[in-house]
């Protein structure tokens, strides 16, 4: 064996150690920025807004938006996320939700921290404020065909911390 071939797989081995130890020390869970970096998030009207520095100390609406999931580094990963939110609050409100009504069934979806699927229950007293709830016993199954399932575990993940990008 030449110095070249031996080069030539020594070079490879290392690019795939690297590559591991990357993966490894990936950091986990939400992103958030640093102090002074700027950060993408979703307005109410649900426009993207950028630019703004990230101030930890003196900034409570930084905090509130990390901790409420809308603090994204990407104009891309805020208006993706941006429009499945939109999209799930549409096939919501097809079937509204009358709260007032103890005999009408609802029903909200949530991913399943054990499988990662999409799942549907009806909703307890003690529910997240992010749950999107619908009286129609199908808002699962509506949601998958026109979302897609896929799409919807990005949101929830991205929603929970989960996944970082």
């Amino acid at each position: 064996m030449n110095i070249d071939k031996i080069n030539e797989i020594k070079e490879k081995a290392i690019a795939e150690i690297e590559a591991v130890v990357k993966e490894v020390t990936k950091p986990k869970g939400r992103w958030k920025p640093t102090n002074g970096e700027s950060y993408y998030f979703i307005m109410t009207n649900g426009k993207t807004c950028s630019g703004i520095a990230w101030d930890v100390e003196n900034s409570p609406v930084d905090i509130y938006r990390y901790q409420h999931g809308n603090v994204f580094n990407t104009r891309k990963i805020a208006d993706r996320y941006n429009e499945i939110d939109i999209k799930i609050r549409e096939i919501a409100s097809r079937d509204p939700v009358d709260w007032s009504d103890l005999t009408q069934s609802k029903y909200f979806i949530y991913m399943t921290v054990d499988s990662g699927g999409i799942e549907q229950s009806w909703p307890t007293i003690c529910f997240s404020l992010n749950e999107i709830c619908s009286s129609n016993p199908d808002f699962k199954d509506i949601l998958c065909a026109e979302i897609g399932e896929e799409n919807l575990i990005w949101f929830f993940k991205m929603q929970r911390g989960i996944i970082r990008e």
